[in-house]
């Protein structure tokens, strides 16, 4: 090849390059749709990039952005705070899987406030249709010790307080008494440290992926999913249930294992959750008794509740939360309860259930 030829291939290279359009770039304003006149085998719809997460809330001050693969060239990630463009990048579609994309932010989000972020998807020569944004909140982790107060947390219904540096609740007579962190999480470990005294009727939930309101029939939550742990009926017996606008679905059946819980009282209940993957993993006293898929909610509050026998309290040492999941949780060998971990997906589940009724 000669050597003008080579400067006019690479010439050529160049200015294909530099005539790729910035998408909604208009001084910092989202552009008007571009409508291209073909976009064959693509319609207008079907290109247009379905952001995925974040949504709503994330611990991650460095998000990773998830969104629909539709094929695209170069896809562009837009971040804005209001109506103020803060980011742009350029994503081509080598980083893509086959169902979806994703980019890890470079730059640091401020904790506590809202961001609305855009994808567009480049199909030569013309920027697809712009689509709808997500808004999210970046939410702090979370060390709840109840030394002084319950920052960070608030009554769904029943008495709670802080006293003798623990959070208490006596109660509320044949039903749930719940509590709910303000933060909303997407990728992170949740555990709490729970005493409760010896008696059948003494029944603990952890919750995650939820929101408390309304509450269902038996005063669970709305929506989410419940860790339900009944330390002292018939040895000691747990399961893990969908909630769902006020149906609650079994996704563990009801297990009984007597070796899991500790004989002073206190236990420590932790969930592990992504929701890149939707991958979730239940911990009674640091034991994995079930994992797999969760993905009807990918995100959502955080939270307990107590069903008590009359006379009797309830007590949380502390209630923690961090991104992502800590070395501790991995799961090692020499398990000294014997439990069998259970694959759990709340796609594929069959019966019912009532999380305030035991077998």
């Amino acid at each position: 090849m000669n050597k003008k030829l080579s400067r006019f291939l690479v010439a050529l290279v160049i200015v294909s390059l530099c005539a790729i359009p910035m998408a909604g770039s208009n001084g910092g304003v989202l552009a008007a749709a571009q409508t291209p006149p073909a976009l064959t085998p693509f319609s207008p719809s079907t290109a247009i990039p379905t952001p995925v997460t974040p949504s709503a809330g994330t611990i991650n001050a460095k998000p990773t952005f998830q969104w629909v693969n539709t094929g695209a060239q170069l896809y562009q990630i837009q971040v804005y705070s209001g109506s103020k463009r803060l980011y742009t990048y350029n994503v081509y579609s080598y980083s893509c899987g086959y169902a979806y994309c994703t980019f890890a932010l470079p730059k640091t989000l401020k904790v506590n406030a809202t961001y609305t972020w855009y994808v567009w998807g480049y199909f030569y020569p013309y920027w697809s249709p712009n689509g709808s944004g997500l808004s999210f909140t970046v939410y702090a982790p979370f060390n709840s010790t109840f030394k002084k107060n319950m920052a960070g947390w608030y009554p769904v219904n029943g008495n709670w307080s802080v006293s003798g540096g623990f959070l208490q609740t006596p109660g509320i007579s044949n039903t749930w008494a719940n509590i709910a962190h303000t933060g909303i999480y997407d990728i992170y470990t949740y555990e709490a440290s729970v005493y409760l005294p010896n008696n059948a009727n003494n029944g603990v939930i952890l919750y995650i992926n939820g929101s408390p309101s309304p509450l269902n029939y038996g005063d669970t939550w709305n929506n989410g999913y419940a860790l339900d742990v009944w330390p002292y009926f018939q040895g000691g017996m747990y399961s893990i249930f969908m909630l769902s606008g006020g149906t609650a679905t079994s996704i563990l059946d009801w297990t009984s294992n007597s070796s899991l819980f500790n004989p002073t009282g206190w236990n420590t209940l932790g969930v592990t959750y992504n929701t890149l993957t939707h991958w979730s993993a239940f911990y009674i006293n640091y034991i994995l008794v079930a994992s797999g898929p969760l993905s009807t909610f990918t995100n959502g509050q955080v939270g307990l509740a107590g069903y008590l026998a009359p006379g009797n309290d309830m007590f949380v040492d502390y209630a923690t939360l961090v991104s992502g999941s800590p070395a501790y949780l991995t799961p090692v060998g020499n398990n000294p309860s014997m439990v069998k971990a259970v694959q759990i997906d709340d796609k594929n589940v069959t019966s019912g259930g009532n999380p305030s009724m035991l077998p």
